[in-house]
């Protein structure tokens, strides 16, 4: 135990505070500054058991806050979309995707997730007043989707949702097979139908896939579409 400050403190230097989540952010330098004290004591001063467990405890309380390397939290800000209700549900389940479902290999959830949060997404960009018109012209002129109505209506299915977003151009053509197959198809397998049927399951790859194909459309928004 007296060794785990020397093994740990390289790691944590290595992490960005900025890859916690905002709230938790000074409490890991905090901690991090501990195990630089553990590791490099005042002189004479004798470091204890307990001192050592404290922090290592207070390390794993603060660890469950970190979203990985790079995500950087706050950059997600969203500023592309209109409703602030919707903005605040898109950043609460962004969180709990990022924090809780991928760092515990909860795969299939994971995915479940990442394909409601875009569904949310493409949901407040068509329906706004620059695209609900075109939007709802689009899928009227499909048969397979007709049915559909209007999208404030909110019976669109996520494919209708994909298909209209690249057909006004909001997401990019090149993206349209991997965000249908990683943030559609992977989605259905909520249905355990659909699981025993294809014979597949989701796991790490298909839940790593999902994640960055939705970081993708996040980032491409993010860049190139204003409410």
């Amino acid at each position: 135990m007296f060794n785990a400050p020397k093994e740990l403190y390289p790691q944590l230097r290595a992490l960005d505070p900025r890859d916690f989540e905002q709230a938790k952010r000074a409490e890991f330098m905090l901690v991090r500054g501990r195990f630089e004290h553990l590791v490099n004591p005042n002189r004479h001063e004798v470091i204890s058991g307990t001192s050592v467990s404290e922090a290592l405890k207070q390390l794993r309380e603060v660890l469950d806050f970190y979203s990985g390397e790079g995500t950087h939290l706050d950059s997600r800000t969203f500023a592309f979309l209109r409703e602030p209700e919707l903005v605040e549900i898109v950043k609460r389940d962004y969180r709990e995707l990022s924090l809780r479902l991928h760092p515990s290999h909860s795969w299939k959830s994971s995915v479940v997730l990442a394909g409601s949060i875009l569904e949310a997404i493409l949901y407040d960009v068509l329906s706004g007043p620059r695209n609900q018109a075109n939007a709802n012209s689009y899928v009227a002129g499909h048969s397979q989707y007709r049915r559909q109505g209007a999208i404030v209506d909110g019976h669109w299915t996520l494919q209708a949702l994909i298909d209209t977003a690249i057909q006004l151009q909001i997401l990019r053509l090149q993206d349209k097979d991997i965000i249908h197959q990683t943030l559609r198809d992977y989605r259905n397998f909520i249905h355990p139908a659909k699981e025993i049927r294809t014979q597949n399951s989701v796991g790490k790859n298909e839940a790593g896939l999902a994640m960055n194909a939705l970081n993708v459309v996040i980032d491409h928004l993010q860049k190139t579409f204003t409410p």
